[in-house]
């Protein structure tokens, strides 16, 4: 009876990955342009991560009606071959996007259109042969492309998901770009000025 309960305890530890530091993603895209199958490549620190995923939301509307929402958010499953630091094995896992909805922008026939969102991201990986369980976590900015076809509508043609270490916020973009005018502004205003205080020093001298 003991052997039998260490047996089912061992099989419970070894069917269940270790926990892994959460790794957090701050460089690569991950992009799904068909109804099925998307492709990434994901980078940490010590970790890198290239393969293909199932599933995502790119079809949720065909044709879209313009004014309706479309979600960015998306899950995406992980199973099959993948290169993992450089090394070609398989691996399992999960990839979770967290984004606000766009709404379907007017199009004219054969108009094209790109909306962006940020994001926030959650995923597991298991890799093959390893025990470990790796989490990792990482934010971007998304981007969906519509187009619309003459007889057929405005339909989605990709959703691409962008990471970076940190994302400003459209507002703080657009500030950050005011500031940046603005800055230029004051040093024409001070390089103006000290051209003219040159020009009158050397009328001054001449006179």
């Amino acid at each position: 009876m003991l052997q039998r309960i260490a047996l089912v305890v061992l099989s419970c530890l070894v069917a269940t990955p270790a926990l892994a530091d959460t790794v957090r993603i701050v460089d690569g895209t991950f992009v799904d342009s068909s109804s099925s199958v998307a492709d990434f490549r994901i980078e940490g620190q010590s970790f890198v991560l290239l393969g293909t995923a199932t599933g995502g939301n790119l079809q949720q509307c065909g044709p879209c009606l313009t004014g309706m929402p479309f979600t960015l958010s998306a899950l995406y499953d992980l199973e099959g071959p993948v290169e993992f630091n450089g090394e070609t094995t398989t691996a399992q896992g999960r990839f979770a996007f967290d984004s606000a909805a766009i709404f379907i922008p007017q199009l004219a026939v054969g108009q094209q259109a790109e909306l962006r969102r940020a994001f926030q991201f959650l995923g597991t990986v298991v890799v093959d042969g390893s025990s470990i369980q790796h989490q990792v976590t990482g934010m971007g900015l998304a981007t969906a492309r519509f187009v619309n076809t003459a007889g057929e509508g405005i339909f989605p043609t990709s959703i691409r998901y962008d990471f970076a270490a940190a994302v400003p916020e459209p507002t703080s973009m657009l500030l950050l770009g005011s500031g940046l005018a603005a800055a230029a502004a004051t040093r024409a205003r001070r390089r103006r000025a000290r051209l003219a205080a040159r020009s009158s020093t050397s009328e001054w001298q001449g006179d």
